[in-house]
Formats: structure tokens, sequence, C-alpha cells
């Protein structure tokens, strides 16, 4: 029998349905029930497809709670999924038996080396999902329920992409993953360095949409003006929605990134884009600010607005 729910839960639950209602699904609101020793729920429908749900339960047997964020439905809408998704994401291997009779240090290892993505087989149903220590980001539960409904919306729209010609579906798949026509258009516009650090490895440089891929047309997907080349930290920052950047190019920030954080994170309070922004790229950064506000629930601030 598991305890009352943790207040964590409920909460999470009503920020994720959120993201995947904006997202165009549609939402079922069930009474949370009982997982083996957690909770879950069930959150939206993906029409003739598997159901979206969400689980906060023990960790390996340990007090520890995590949660988990996928698809649940049969074995035959989860090889579809699967197949369909396969070539964008690395699908995980499938590991059978709800990880029973595997000692706990093998099923924990399997889960994060594979970036806590997993495809787990059961009687009835599958399921086909990521925990959270797959994500750079863990805390607040905020900044977690967004990192997982972006990775989860990602996979309904790769999915979606199936019925395209290879050509089509290949290029914005790439664009997705920072890379192909997108990410040369953001090299030469930035060149070869970060938009605000300007740091030229490669190797620690990602291409990132300012209007999420998910949300964009096929045109803005590969648009250069509605990306840009960021270290791999500021990227999960941005992509997270906790950093922006206003007209003028000054690096803002929301709330619920505390000064303390940013401190450990070595964001610079006077950091900006080492251009200015052209106009079509501010109307994608007006975006970017008001929907970070819309899921934080307070404006951007300027770093060194905060008190001492």
């Amino acid at each position: 029998m598991a305890e009352e729910p943790d207040p964590r839960f409920d909460r999470a639950v009503e920020l994720f349905r959120n993201a995947l209602t904006e997202a165009g699904l549609r939402p079922i609101k069930t009474p949370k029930e009982e997982a083996s020793t957690g909770w879950y729920s069930t959150v939206a429908k993906w029409p003739g497809r598997p159901n979206i749900c969400v689980y906060f339960d023990r960790w390996l047997e340990t007090p520890e709670q995590h949660f988990w964020f996928g698809f649940e439905g049969s074995k035959d809408q989860l090889a579809k999924l699967a197949n369909d998704i396969d070539g964008a994401v690395r699908v995980p291997i499938k590991y059978p038996s709800d990880f029973k009779n595997v000692p706990d240090a093998a099923v924990k290892h399997f889960v994060e080396t594979n970036g806590g993505f997993v495809y787990e087989q059961h009687a009835k149903p599958h399921y086909l999902g990521v925990y959270d220590v797959g994500f750079p980001l863990h805390e607040p539960d905020a900044v977690l329920v967004s990192q997982a409904a972006a990775f989860i919306i990602d996979l309904i729209k790769i999915a979606e992409l199936s019925r395209r010609k290879p050509t089509d579906r290949l290029a914005l798949i790439l664009a997705r993953q920072g890379q192909g026509e997108f990410r040369e258009r953001l090299d030469n516009i930035w060149e070869g360095r970060c938009a605000v650090t300007k740091c030229s490895v490669r190797q620690a440089l990602r291409a990132s949409h300012i209007k999420p891929w998910t949300s964009s047309t096929d045109e803005e997907r590969l648009s250069g003006e509605n990306g840009l080349l960021l270290t791999a930290t500021l990227d999960a920052l941005f992509d997270s929605f906790l950093i922006s950047f206003g007209d003028d190019g000054r690096m803002l920030f929301s709330p619920s990134l505390p000064a303390e954080e940013r401190k450990l994170l070595m964001l610079e309070p006077n950091s900006r884009l080492s251009r200015s922004p052209p106009a079509k790229q501010k109307e994608y950064l007006l975006l970017h600010r008001a929907q970070s506000e819309q899921r934080y629930g307070n404006s951007m601030v300027i770093a060194n607005a905060d008190p001492c």
C-alpha cells in the first residue's frame, strides 16, 4: 500500500498535463492510482496511439522516489512508436519482466547508460519512457517536468513525420538534433562561436532553437534566425526557459533560477549576445520570454537587478 501521495506528485501531474495540452494533446483527468510503492496517473490521450502517463515511485527498493514520464500501451502500439522514432532518437533496448530477478545495480546501470530512456516489456501493458535521471536539470520539479514534456512532445512530433518523404523527414530530424542545414546556418551566423561566450570548441556547442522545434513550422525549424549557437550548459538552460535574451541582447533569468545557482553555473551578470538580434529574431525571443513566464509564472529579470 502506497502512502499518501507527495504534493510534488500532484503538482508534477498538473504541470505535465498542462504542457501536453498546450501542445494539442487531449488531457485526461483520472484519479491518481497506486503503483507498487508510489503513485501514477494517466494525463493525456494521443488518438490511436499509446496514452501518456507519469509515475512517482520508489527507486530500486530504496527510500528515494523518482519520476518517470512516458507512453503506456499495447505491445503493437509501442512497437509501432519505437519504429516511427527510430533514427531520430536511440530507441532503448527492450528490458523484460519489469526488471524482476535482476540485481538493482544492473538495472541502475542499464537505465543510466540509456539516458534514462527505457522500453519495458510487461505482460500487459508495455512502457516506453524516461526516468528523471535522464535529464541534465533535475530541480526544481517545474524544470524537470518542462524537460520531460518537451522530450515526450518531441517523440510525438517525430512519430508524426513518419508519413513524410524520407529526405524531408531527415532534414527536419537533423534540425531537431541541432545538425545538418540548421547547424550550418548557425555556424555561419555566429562564425562557429557561442553566441554569448564566444567559445569555439565545436564539441561544446549546441544549435538551439528559440521557438521550440515541436511548435515550429518546417521553415522555422530550419531558419537561422530561429536559432542560437550556445555552449551545452547555456543550451540546457535556454531550452528549459530558465534564461532568455532581451531585444538588446542582454541575458535575462527566470526567478526560478536563484542567484546562488547562477553563481554555481558561472553565469556572468552582464552576459549578452555578441551581436544584436535582427528584427525577426526579436520576434522569436519575445515568444521565448513569454513561454518562460507562462511556464514558471513570473517575469524574467536582469541579473544585476537582484539585491546583494
